[in-house]
């Protein structure tokens, strides 16, 4: 596909999820927050990129079966609900969310505990090798696998029992000092993200807060409310944006640029995974390289841990753009089929998870963390990501401790 006709279709899969936003008043769905960005994406590289990269027909083409088999997966699903929900679902009940008293679960008090040691440890470790430093990101990343597990799974571990006590706060009406250990707990995270240098750690920390509140506030909500969180939601990236850009003089330092131009680091962030993956996977033809299980980040880590050969390739070297978006994972693992299939797959189990956390308490927790993956999409493959396993287990754990039972039945 030429990048016209793909920009186009990309424009119009866009239009599609933002049609469906706004029928069901929620901006925090599945179909938004995977479409929007890569549609951005090529937004972004058809206006600043296209003289600098040229992107081949073939990948745009891949692109766009990733885009549309998602929207075909997610409309699927709604298919089959409303064709079976009357005669397979009709007796389970509908559920509210439950004013369920996290701040009183022993559980959580400990994941935040430990979370905000590990961050403050984090900090310390930082600082010894060289977080002030302009050029640190670069450094980070060579030497990132040999620091401390602390380092990469204390901002995760904090993060999660935040949006747990943050649930509990916005239901159950706690006192005022809730919100100041809120506030706490996530600022400290954020610095910690902050101190990386990485744009996709921010928005690691700092989405599953969003997420969380507009789930509940948009729930069911009246026209007012989806105007009002939308005009919120509004500002929050135009603020985001600016905390990308404290980051970008951090690592770069002031530059004269212009703010819309192709040496916008956030621009480039957004838009050369489309380039990194045509450059180094899509036109070289890697199709199917890769076993499978490379989907599967937690599989994945199972057969390195014993030693069995996983087919490992490297691709951008050093100082050149190496991520390649959410198609990478499955195109080197099946080709362009498997990237139809696994991204329908995909579509179909976003919406089933997203009408379950309309729903459900615990199946909200792990939408919060879960949809970060989603949006990040546009960046790299990510939602069969160790992360997203921690959380499961997380949510598993509180279920459990929480006495879950009475929530054990739920519905579409």
């Amino acid at each position: 596909m030429s990048i016209t006709e793909t920009y186009f279709a990309m424009l119009l899969f866009v239009l599609v999820a933002l049609i469906y936003t706004v029928s069901i008043k929620n901006i925090v769905n599945p179909l938004l927050l995977f479409i929007l960005p890569t549609g951005v994406a090529y937004v972004l590289y058809y206006f600043y990129f296209q003289p600098f990269w040229i992107l081949s027909q073939e990948s745009n083409f891949i692109f766009v079966i990733g885009e549309f088999m998602f929207l075909f997966g997610y409309i699927t699903q709604i298919v089959f609900v409303t064709c079976f929900r009357k005669k397979f679902l009709k007796k389970i009940p509908q559920a509210n969310y439950q004013q369920i008293h996290f701040e009183k679960n022993l559980l959580v008090w400990i994941f935040f505990t430990i979370g905000m040691v590990m961050n403050i440890m984090t900090i310390i470790k930082l600082r010894q090798v060289g977080s002030g430093n302009p050029n640190f990101r670069d450094e980070f990343i060579n030497i990132v696998s040999t620091l401390p597990s602390y380092v990469i799974y204390g901002k995760y571990i904090s993060i999660f029992a935040v949006i747990t006590l943050l649930y509990s706060y916005l239901l159950n009406n706690l006192k005022k000092y809730y919100i100041i250990i809120l506030i706490f707990g996530l600022s400290l995270t954020y610095y910690t993200a902050n101190l990386t240098q990485a744009r996709t750690d921010i928005l690691i920390v700092l989405m599953p807060v969003v997420i969380l509140i507009i789930m509940l506030k948009m729930n069911r909500s009246s026209w007012f409310v989806f105007v009002k969180y939308g005009l919120l939601g509004i500002l929050g990236i135009i603020g985001l944006y600016f905390s990308f850009l404290i980051i970008q003089i951090a690592r770069y330092g002031a530059t004269n640029s212009s703010f819309f131009s192709s040496e916008n680091q956030t621009f480039q962030y957004i838009a050369l995974p489309l380039t990194a993956f045509d450059k180094w996977m899509g036109i070289p033809n890697l199709a199917g390289v890769r076993h499978g299980f490379g989907l599967i980040e937690p599989i994945d880590k199972l057969l390195n841990l014993i030693s069995v050969d996983q087919h490992e390739m490297f691709f951008a070297p050093l100082g050149q753009f190496n991520v390649y978006s959410y198609i990478s994972a499955p195109f080197l693992a099946f080709g362009k089929a498997g990237v139809a299939v696994v991204l329908w797959i995909a579509g179909f189990l976003n919406k089933w998870l997203f009408e379950k956390a309309k729903n459900n308490t615990y199946y909200l927790l792990f939408y919060a963390i879960f949809e970060v993956s989603v949006a990040l999409s546009f960046y790299s493959w990510q939602m069969m990501s160790m992360v997203n396993l921690y959380a499961l287990i997380y949510i598993v754990l509180l279920w459990f401790s929480e006495g879950g039972a009475y929530e054990s039945k739920f519905s579409y």
